[in-house]
């Protein structure tokens, strides 16, 4: 492994990006994402129709990044995140943004989230209130005791400076710190996957980051992994409604059963899989269930009690999430309503171990032995 580090001095076109733009400090600058391919940047609401991508942000003045907010104050966040790939990672000590020219809008309640798989973020820096990226001038920010991270995103949690919206705008941004490249992304033996801690505050159909996501993504989870399938039945489908729609990870879609005495939903997490579950998380937009039970299994046949809820259906587009006890790991999860009628939801998500448990302990990113915590609490 080759590692690199920049310390922050003062901010401007001198840290990583800029070093990733020189091919690696090795010739003269250009684009590190477009023309070099050592990073690709992301916004899960590019304004792409008015040339604000989210690749501009790293073009040294050229041109500016904007999220697609529509300058408003809404409940859905605007990010900006950046993955160094499968064989490299960042360890993030200082990082700066510089303003845009134009306008009011720029950041001023967010937070800087890292992780090394895409699957579980830390929160590695929370701003609050903050009004020191200026107009065409820059903020700098110091990051403490982060990890080392392949993806690291910027998420708005309030009113940019305008107060009036809380999209996410600016010229520019730089991090310091230190860069490594040979990491691999080998498939660990064992994986914890914690609640995602900022899922309330992106859109529901980022929300698979638990076990089901992991599954989906061929057991290491990042965006270019070959996916395998969670496979899911049920007693009965209404429609083109069927059990696939609800670990599709797209919440626009539902899976509906007809109407029907106790109808069930059940999933096979896959040959060789046995999850040590400790919560559930339940996504629904109408009709969801609010009495039901979670059972466990191993042989599809012999099923052992895990939860019972009663009354408690999860809030409308959003997710409700259930403690589940148990000391026993399993292939086979199966939600049944303990009623008569349909059964709606659009999303289900487990987190825990996904092999053997071990002991918990130190920061999310670790790697040893073939085992790796992401979320440790």
């Amino acid at each position: 492994m080759a590692s690199t580090t920049i310390p922050y001095s003062t901010s401007g076109y001198n840290g990583l990006f800029d070093w990733l733009g020189k091919d690696k400090g090795t010739t003269t600058w250009a684009h590190p994402e477009t023309t070099r391919a050592h990073c690709v940047t992301s916004c899960q609401r590019d304004y792409t129709s008015a040339g604000y991508e989210s690749e501009n942000a790293l073009n040294q003045g050229s041109s500016d990044f904007i999220a697609g907010n529509g300058y408003v104050l809404n409940t859905v966040a605007d990010d900006w995140a950046v993955d160094f790939g499968a064989d490299a990672t960042v360890t993030l000590t200082h990082l700066a943004i510089k303003g845009r020219t134009s306008g009011s809008n720029r950041p001023s309640n967010f937070i800087v989230q890292g992780s090394r798989t895409g699957a579980y973020w830390e929160t590695l820096l929370t701003v609050s209130s903050d009004t020191s990226i200026g107009s065409g001038t820059w903020g700098d920010f110091a990051v403490t005791d982060a990890p080392a991270c392949r993806l690291i995103r910027i998420v708005v949690t309030g009113p940019d400076q305008s107060v009036t919206s809380n999209v996410l705008e600016f010229a520019d941004i730089e991090f310091y710190g230190s860069y490594v490249d040979g990491v691999g992304a080998s498939t660990p033996t064992s994986l914890y996957l914690d609640r995602f801690t900022g899922e309330d505050i992106v859109s529901v159909g980022a929300g698979f980051r638990g076990l089901v996501g992991l599954v989906n993504r061929g057991g290491w989870p990042v965006a270019d992994a070959t996916p395998s399938t969670i496979t899911a039945t049920s007693s009965s489908t209404y429609g083109s409604e069927g059990p696939d729609e609800a670990v599709d990870e797209d919440a626009a879609n539902r899976f509906a059963s007809n109407s029907e005495a106790n109808p069930w939903f059940k999933i096979d997490a896959g040959s060789g899989e046995a999850w040590l579950v400790e919560e559930m998380a339940l996504h629904a937009k109408t009709g969801p269930p609010s009495n039901f039970t979670i059972h466990g299994s191993n042989n599809d046949s012999d099923w052992d009690e895990l939860l019972v809820v009663t009354s408690d259906p999860p809030p409308a587009n959003d997710w409700n999430y259930y403690t589940i006890e148990t000391d026993t790991r399993y292939r086979y999860f199966r939600l049944t309503m303990n009623d008569t009628g349909y059964l709606i939801f659009t999303a289900i998500e487990f987190y825990g171990f996904s092999g053997e448990p071990f002991e918990l302990g130190g920061g999310g990113g670790g790697a040893a032995g073939g085992v790796l915590v992401l979320g440790a609490g």
